[in-house]
């Protein structure tokens, strides 16, 4: 996805009128200014429908803070769910 699509994406009203995201847990494994942030959420959308997933974030320190390079995330099902 482009980053317009996925500006459209978060603009829609679906994702006004009501999406909130809760951590799960976290798992970072960093090396010289280098990061791979692995989380697990919980979510609940403007109609009421819960979900959970993982989101994938990898992430670099430059000028004395972290940018994030990349985000990858992926939504929980019946044949995928997430590690205990």
């Amino acid at each position: 996805m482009t980053l317009n699509d996925f500006l459209e994406l978060v603009t829609d009203p679906y994702y006004e009128e009501g999406y909130s995201e809760k951590r799960i847990s976290r798992v970072i494994d960093q090396y010289k200014g280098i990061a791979q942030v692995f989380e697990s959420f919980k979510a609940k959308d403007s109609e009421g429908e819960n979900g959970r997933g993982i989101t994938s974030y990898q992430m670099l320190e430059l000028d004395d803070r972290w940018w994030i390079a990349n985000i990858v995330w992926t939504n929980e099902d019946e044949k995928h769910p997430i590690p205990k």
